[in-house]
């Protein structure tokens, strides 16, 4: 399944390249854990027992940030891309859209889940 364009230019900023991004979009990479912590992908990984914990933890330390200079912050950095999503969000969530409903992706989940099943059976 193709992503929405934004998905792919928040890829790029993560992993610093267009190029980078465009490859493990386009082939579908599933990463490690471990890879994705190196990728900047994830910030941290916990055990699932401690996520809970660990959320609250890290909710508790952005809220000590005064929340009008992260704002600002964010809305700086991301500026281009809000911009991109205000002129182009209609678009881009058809093409998305048609290409999630084509029949030859609708099959293929279809396929998927029917393989999913058999092996959940084994």
């Amino acid at each position: 399944m193709s992503p929405p364009i934004w998905f792919y230019k928040l890829y790029v900023r993560v992993l610093g390249s267009a190029a980078v991004a465009e490859r493990h979009l386009a082939l579908g990479t599933l990463f490690s854990p471990q890879e994705a912590l190196n990728l900047g992908l994830v910030d941290e990984i916990v055990p699932i027992e401690d996520v809970t914990e660990i959320a609250i933890k890290h909710a508790k330390a952005a809220a000590k940030v005064p929340h009008v200079a992260s704002s600002i912050v964010r809305k700086r950095v991301r500026k281009d891309d809000i911009e991109w999503l205000k002129e182009n969000s209609e678009d881009d969530l058809n093409i998305f859209k048609n290409a999630v409903m084509s029949d030859e992706l609708q099959q293929a989940l279809d396929n998927y889940m029917t393989a999913l099943k058999s092996k959940s059976k084994k």
